[in-house]
């Protein structure tokens, strides 16, 4: 049985920098196999920044081309989603995937279906919903301490 997981980052900003990269890092289980960005330079960056031994990349699907490759962690803006998470479905890897899952309600229900038909694991990154600050804002809100919630 594999040890750790092969894993490839796809978006090397921000959300990868300060949040999930400081956490994998020491994480054994998980191996970062890939740091994918459309810029080299940032992945580049990143691997040097974290001291990593991670291949980077700018293609996505070559990276899904790698039969090693357990999973992908979705890290790129909201609107790339639906179509990264369909190209990992199809590949079979297992998928992580940032906030918002996707754009749409629609989008969603695709992606599930997907995910579904190619009997592949996806788990959307809302870890942050127990964070107590938001714990906090949701009881201020259910008590209508700013008034009436017409939006979210």
């Amino acid at each position: 049985m594999k040890k750790k997981l092969d894993v490839a980052i796809v978006g090397c900003g921000a959300v990868a920098e300060y949040y999930h990269l400081p956490v994998l890092q020491r994480m054994p289980e998980y191996n970062i196999k890939y740091l994918v960005d459309l810029s080299k330079d940032r992945a580049e960056s990143i691997k040097k920044r974290f001291r990593m031994s991670s291949k980077t990349e700018t293609k996505f699907e070559k990276v899904l081309s790698d039969d090693q490759l357990d999973a992908v962690m979705i890290l790129t803006p909201p609107t790339l989603h639906k179509d990264q998470i369909f190209l990992a479905a199809e590949a079979k890897k297992a998928i992580f995937c940032e906030k918002p899952l996707s754009m749409t309600v629609n989008e969603a229900l695709e992606i599930v279906d997907i995910c579904k038909k190619s009997n592949v694991p996806i788990l959307p990154g809302y870890q942050m919903r127990f964070d107590g600050k938001y714990s906090k804002i949701k009881k201020l809100l259910e008590k209508k301490m700013f008034g009436e919630l017409i939006g979210g």
